[in-house]
């Protein structure tokens, strides 16, 4: 279930490189301008595991703070395997859709196609005179 933060900007203040993964640093804004830190930690064997790209990680960690209620003051929160497991989920079903959406073209085909082409040569042999 997706519960949306009211009134909460999130702004990517960085990222720092640590032992085995990235830590994203974010400055939540709430609705009062109050401004709270928070930190997002994505491990690097779990983006592998589940075919998630290094520069896809910002998005996913602005995701997870926008589907977060209860961050109220300065915290450090991790994108654990079963937000990436939802987070596959979510794409494979959203490129089935798209695919079932997509039309697909099928061209018209008449007896007069490519009869601009298939008009007989010109005479090639020489004339007398």
């Amino acid at each position: 279930m997706i519960v949306k933060v009211p009134n909460h900007r999130f702004i990517l203040k960085g990222f720092s490189q640590v032992t085995g993964g990235r830590s994203f640093q974010f400055e939540d804004i709430d609705e009062n301008n109050v401004k709270t830190a928070v930190s997002v930690f994505a491990d690097f064997t779990l983006i592998r595991a589940y075919g998630i790209g290094i520069q896809e990680l910002p998005l996913l960690c602005l995701e997870l703070l926008t589907r977060r209620a209860d961050i109220k003051k300065s915290c450090n929160l991790v994108l654990t395997e079963l937000e990436m497991d939802q987070i596959q989920s979510d794409r494979k079903t959203a490129k089935e859709a798209s695919a079932q959406k997509r039309k697909h073209f099928k061209p018209v085909v008449s007896e007069n196609t490519g009869i601009g082409w298939r008009a007989n040569p010109i005479n090639t042999q020489k004339s007398n005179y």
